[in-house]
């Protein structure tokens, strides 16, 4: 394993994401009659409080900004979800 430099502006959870994709591509390729185990364990929403601009007015119904802004950090951890399953 080596640590990863060049991901600086990358939200953690989508280079995890695309790692694990990686990986589970290569298992079915080379591996396809051993079962895989992959643990990916979400972040959860921490400070600061960002997410991704495509987000941005998903929300905007929301008149809380607060809550408007975690509901958008809320769904970063489900959009890389959906990428692996």
């Amino acid at each position: 394993m080596e640590v990863v430099r060049n991901q600086n502006g990358s939200y953690s959870a989508h280079v995890f994401a695309d790692r694990a994709i990686q990986i589970v591509r290569q298992h079915s390729l080379y591996n396809r009659d051993q079962p895989l185990f992959l643990y990916m364990p979400s972040q959860s929403v921490h400070a600061p409080l960002q997410f991704h601009e495509r987000y941005k007015n998903k929300y905007i119904l929301i008149k809380n900004a607060p809550r408007r802004i975690y509901a958008g950090c809320s769904i970063n951890i489900n959009s890389w979800k959906r990428k692996i399953f």
